[in-house]
């Protein structure tokens, strides 16, 4: 059992879709690839934050107001966010031990790429057990399934 320091978690519905999309844009941008910006790129994000079968996106709220989330599609986590006002008090490590519990319970092993500059993602990405794989611009880290 993860313990998510007092959130609730939700699957991500479409209604859902534009309030994160929204976060992404005040914590990531300039956006990294093209197309050049979220709101340009919700049209996957929506597909992908609402493919239940290859995963999605797990919403995690406290008293009612979005804290974070994060997408993940085959075990390959994407967009691990957290508001700016919710940072700094471990919300951060919840979110993805919770997705991370998701993508093992579907059998599947975990990865992300994160960029090089962010250093202080990767120190959160290997406190829960990533490692690294490749280094470039841009940081793979992988996580192996764990056997039961």
């Amino acid at each position: 059992n993860v313990d998510i320091r007092g959130l609730s978690k939700r699957k991500c519905t479409e209604d859902m879709v534009d309030a994160c999309i929204e976060v992404m844009e005040d914590l990531f941008t300039p956006f990294p690839d093209p197309p050049g910006s979220y709101r340009d790129d919700r049209e996957r994000i929506k597909s992908e934050y609402l493919d239940y079968v290859h995963g999605g996106a797990e919403l995690f709220f406290l008293d009612g107001e979005l804290v974070g989330f994060c997408g993940h599609h085959d075990g390959h986590l994407a967009e691990v966010c957290v508001r700016k006002p919710f940072q700094g008090r471990g919300y951060g490590e919840a979110i993805v031990r919770s997705v991370l519990k998701t993508v093992y319970d579907a059998g599947l092993g975990a990865q992300l790429t994160t960029g090089a500059y962010n250093s202080r993602a990767i120190r959160l990405y290997e406190k829960v057990g990533f490692k690294r794989v490749y280094e470039s611009i841009r940081v793979t880290l992988a996580k192996p399934r764990v056997s039961r």
